[in-house]
This record gives C-alpha cells, structure tokens and sequence, in this order.
C-alpha cells in the first residue's frame, strides 16, 4: 500500500513484537524448547522425592509470576512472606520454574540414560508425544487474540497473518529441537551413539535452541563500535542554566521528566529516572505534582497558581528545549529554606497529601500529628534562613529570628541517616508537606547543619546479612535432607 519504510518498522516493532495483556514487556523468559521437553521427561522418570518438590516449585514460580491476573495468591506472598515485597516485579519468580524445571529435566534425563529398559523406552516416546503434539497442536491453530484499536482494514489483516506467521514459525522451530534432541538420546540408549558424540550433539542443540532466541534481543544492532558523545554534551539551554551560581536550586525538564536522566548530568533535576523509586516521593509525583505539570504545558502559563508546588520545591528553571530560548525562569521559586507561620494539623498520610492541594504553601505547612508532634513557635516577617554551604551528605544554613520559629526546608525527609543539629546540638526533624523536612528553630542567630550518616544502613546491612545467613544455612539443611544417602542395610 506505499506505506514508507519508517511507517513500516513502526508498525512492526509495535505489533509484532509482543501483543499479550501484559504491560512494560522488554522480551520473554525464555527457558528453550529442549528444556521443556527434558521437564516432562523429568517428570515420567524422576524418582518421586524430587518430582514433588521440583514441580511444586515450578508452578508456584509461575503462579507469582502472574502478579495480579492471581490476586488471592500474589497479596497471600506480598502480605505475609518476609521481604517479598521489596521484588521491583512479580514476574521475576518466573526464574524459579527456569531452575526447577532444568533441574528436574536433568535428573529424570539421568534416570532415563542409567536404566536403559523398554519401559524408560517408552516414557521417552510418551515425552516426546507430549511436547511435539503441545507445539503442532499450537502450530495449526495459530491462535491471535482480535485487534480492539482503531487501524485501517488492510493493515489489521496483515498484522493477524504476521502474527499468525510468527507463531507457526517459532512453533516449527521448537518441534525441530525437540525432535532433534530425541532422536540424540533414543540412539544413545539403542547404542548407536557414543557417549562422547552425544554430549557434543546434545550441548549444541540447546545451546543453538537458546542463543537462537537471545540473539533476537541482544545481537549486533544493540552494540556501537564507538559512544556517541554527543548527548552528555552542554546545550545552549544547559549552559545558560549553569551561569546561574546559585548554590542548591533545581531544574523541571518538561521533556517527560520523570523518565529521562540527561537533565541529572548538568543540573539538580525535579525529575529523573531510577528502577528504584523512593515511594512517598512517587505518591507525591502522582497525586500532586503531575496535574501541575500538566496544566503548565496545558495552558503554556506561569503562574503563581499553578507553580506552588514547583516552587516548594525550588525548581527556579524549566527546561522545553535545547536552545537558550527555551530556558524560562520560575519567578515564584521559594529557595531552599523558609519561616511559616503556622502549621496545619492533619492525622493520616493520606490528609497529609490531599492537604497539598489548598494549602498556602508560603505561610503554613501541613503537619501528620499522628506521627510528629506539632511545636509551639511564633512568627518573625523579618525572619531568614539561608544556605551557606551545599554537599550530597552535609547542608549548612544560617538562620536569624527574634522569635522561636519553625523553618520548613526543601530537602526531601528521609530519616535513615539524615540528622540535624542547630548550634552542634542535635535535634529531631519533621516530616512537613507530605515529603519536605522541619525544624523548630530558636530565637537568635544559628548554624544549623543536616548530615549523612551512613553508619545507619551498616546496622541495617548487619541485621539483612544475618537473615541471609539464616536463610542459607536453612536452605542448605533442606537440600542435604532431600539429596541424603539412605543408610545401609
């Protein structure tokens, strides 16, 4: 139909990459056609003490894999077992089926090469009818699941019989390795093999079976002979934003901001990317911060309104390009410390982050009294509290009041590690507006200094360490009893 060849590979890599009801799939587990076929051999001739426990775990590791198409079993884990839910993803315990199921392969492959009787004979045949028949049986129905989005006729027609196409082709595939790899240990077990030969053979083919499909993912296309240095390069954006010598202040690149890094390389970014997400920050982002980014490119205004929580948290400079045109200051950023007059009383965290919709970010903070205690203190207008020095792990302010006051920071809390101190005396330290730290300052002139101290996370690391330990010396009692000699007669 003409189409462009852009148009073409677009279309390709959308549709007929992955089309399953499963979101944010890079490429598949991949266990191999052999591997599934030497399962069902493990599972006709292992012994029994290893066939219970193997397949059990395999569909369980499956089960979990399936996240919340299982509900009842994934919150039973997510609830209940001890630091499962810190696994970024569900689907990563389908690596427990690819273990056991090789596992079980392998010894039932044994049993089979070590008892060379009829009966093995014909457990082997048994297997392989099952696995090849599985496959055929999905060859000829090629099943693919209807196109529910708008697309030209002729275009949803080529994209079923591509997929149809794929499916057969891979199915094909998969029949040749297993046929293959039965015919490999039928004539070893006939004798007409050797074992040196055999091993080769056998190798080979599940290695071909599995690099076969890897290199579909990772293959010349994914390497560069040489890095483009290009992208880490100063823009004329970058380098009008870097003759501002402020100390800590931070950037918003509207360039999807909360999946790109660059921003990170010159500048303290609002955004940002890493697999791992500091929760309560996310929850911010999410319930709050989005909708304002979203109505800045909306309406393509600044306002104070429509900044307030931008400026809590001191984005002085959005990014909307590479060109120093594009580098638009925020008039209304509020530094990175400020006096409020009072504080609002809430007693959940989700009060506290609704409360973020109407508050009155530059007079009052909002305050969970359910976790922290809210303090008594006054209110100077002539008040300040400024930066003085900025490092990752150490900030230090000075602040002047005639009164007692409570200085809201634009400092994100996080109380593994970070400590305050006003005048070397350590003091405890709130958690204000959802994410932001607090500090009930005295009257008069003060340093006040917030540190990083690390040794937190050893205590920490020394309690994980010990869990571990625990559970490898457990681990390592139940296979000794599962894999233990029998006593002599």
């Amino acid at each position: 139909n003409n189409a462009p060849p852009d148009q073409i590979q677009q279309y390709t890599r959308g549709l007929l990459s992955y089309w399953g009801t499963q979101p944010f799939v890079a490429g598949p587990v991949y266990a191999g056609a052999i591997i599934c076929f030497l399962f069902v051999i493990g599972i006709l001739c292992a012994d029994t003490k290893y066939r219970v426990w193997l397949i059990t775990a395999t569909v369980l590791g499956i089960a979990l894999s399936w996240g919340k198409n299982f509900p009842a079993l994934n919150y039973l884990f997510y609830d209940i077992v001890p630091l499962y839910s810190k696994f970024r993803a569900v689907s990563m315990t389908v690596f427990i089926s690819i273990l056991t199921m090789s596992l079980l392969g392998f010894i039932g492959l044994e049993q089979l090469m070590k008892e060379q009787t009829k009966e093995k004979v014909k457990k082997l045949l048994i297997a392989f009818s099952i696995t090849a028949g599985l496959v055929l049986l999905i060859a000829i129905i090629a099943y693919v699941p209807r196109i529910d989005f708008e697309m030209q006729e002729f275009i949803k027609n080529a994209v079923n019989a591509s997929r149809k196409s794929i499916i057969r082709m891979d199915a094909f595939r998969s029949i040749f390795f297993i046929t293959a790899t039965f015919a490999a240990i039928y004539f070893f077990i006939k004798q007409k093999l050797s074992g040196g030969i055999f091993a080769v053979l056998f190798s080979l083919l599940i290695i071909l079976d599995i690099i076969g499909v890897d290199y579909r993912y990772l293959n010349s296309d994914s390497y560069v002979t040489q890095r483009k240095k290009t992208f880490f390069q100063e823009t004329p954006a970058d380098q009008v934003i870097l003759n501002d010598k402020g100390l800590n202040f931070r950037v918003l690149n509207f360039a999807d901001p909360f999946n790109e890094a660059r921003t990170s390389v010159f500048h303290n970014s609002i955004g940002g990317y890493h697999g791992a997400k500091l929760a309560r920050y996310e929850e911010f982002v999410t319930h709050q911060l989005s909708s304002e980014i979203q109505e800045i490119m909306t309406t393509g205004r600044i306002t104070q309104s429509n900044t307030r929580l931008l400026s809590m948290l001191n984005a002085k400079y959005f990014l909307v390009g590479n060109t120093a045109e594009s580098v638009v200051q925020n008039p209304n950023a509020m530094g990175n410390a400020w006096f409020v007059q009072s504080i609002k009383e809430v007693n959940t965290p989700d009060e506290e982050l609704a409360s973020l919709s109407d508050l009155a970010i530059r007079r009052e903070a909002v305050m969970d009294v359910s976790k922290f205690t809210k303090p008594a203190f006054q209110y100077d207008s002539s008040s300040s509290i400024i930066l003085k020095s900025y490092a990752p792990n150490k900030l230090v302010y000075e602040s002047s009041s005639t009164v007692n006051g409570y200085a809201v920071f634009s400092e994100i809390y996080y109380p593994e590690g970070w400590k305050a101190f006003i005048a070397d005396k350590e003091v405890s330290i709130d958690r204000v507006n959802y994410i932001l730290r607090g500090l009930a300052i005295p009257a008069g002139t003060h340093q006040i200094e917030f540190r990083f101290e690390p040794e937190v996370y050893f205590v920490g690391n020394k309690v994980m360490w010990g869990f571990n330990i625990a559970l490898l010396l457990l681990s390592g009692f139940a296979i000794a009893v599962v894999f233990r000699k029998p006593k002599a007669e």
